[in-house]
């Protein structure tokens, strides 16, 4: 990484890191940007340079998530177990976390979820996002697993993702969220698949 590119990097880990605290001190509803912005010791434009929204300072990197989860599922081999390749896609988009701020080992992980968990308007905003994370992995998976049928390739993808968070909201209410749950709750759903409705080869 570059000076520049790890700049950015940290005067968006500061915002974050800002936001959080004072989401939770004061309330979602309840900060500014004008406050995150001066608690992170930038102005407010700099904070929508990095940031669109507010609510964008919780759902940082969704995307470049997703597209992990993508990259990795075109990758998958022609005689690769769709489930192999599906449950791939989940640990794809775990390990690309490492290092941010949505890392599952992470305090900031923790605070976020449970954020999310408390304000409606988040929850609202986080079942838009996670409809559409959905969507594209599932298409994904319907383009390079033409065997599949759509409905069963639907139910996969809502099954690894329903897993992975129950999972994660429960273990972050209690504070121990970590990759080892998230990879864990998806490697058993993937095996439930595998041995349940016969996609082994």
């Amino acid at each position: 990484m570059g000076v520049r590119a790890e700049k950015k990097s940290q005067s968006r880990r500061r915002l974050v890191e800002a936001a959080y605290r004072l989401f939770s001190e004061q309330g979602y509803d309840q900060t500014s940007v004008e406050e995150i912005a001066a608690a992170a010791a930038v102005s407010r434009a700099t904070l929508f340079n990095y940031f669109p929204s507010k609510s964008a300072l919780i759902f940082t990197d969704g995307e470049q998530i997703a597209a992990a989860g993508v990259a990795r599922i075109e990758a998958r081999g022609a005689d690769e177990d769709p489930v192999d390749a599906l449950a791939d896609a989940f640990m794809a988009m775990i390990d690309s976390t490492v290092g941010t701020s949505r890392d599952p080992d992470t305090e900031l992980e923790v605070v976020r979820i449970r954020l999310v968990l408390t304000t409606s308007q988040l929850r609202a905003e986080f079942l838009d996002r996670s409809l559409a994370s959905l969507k594209t992995i599932a298409d994904a998976m319907k383009v390079a697993c033409p065997e599949l049928d759509v409905m069963t390739v639907d139910a996969m993808v809502g099954a690894v993702f329903g897993a992975a968070l129950a999972a994660g909201s429960r273990q972050a209410q209690s504070g121990a969220l970590s990759r080892e749950v998230l990879t864990r709750s998806v490697s058993l759903v993937a095996e439930a698949l595998r041995t349940t409705h016969g996609f082994r080869q």
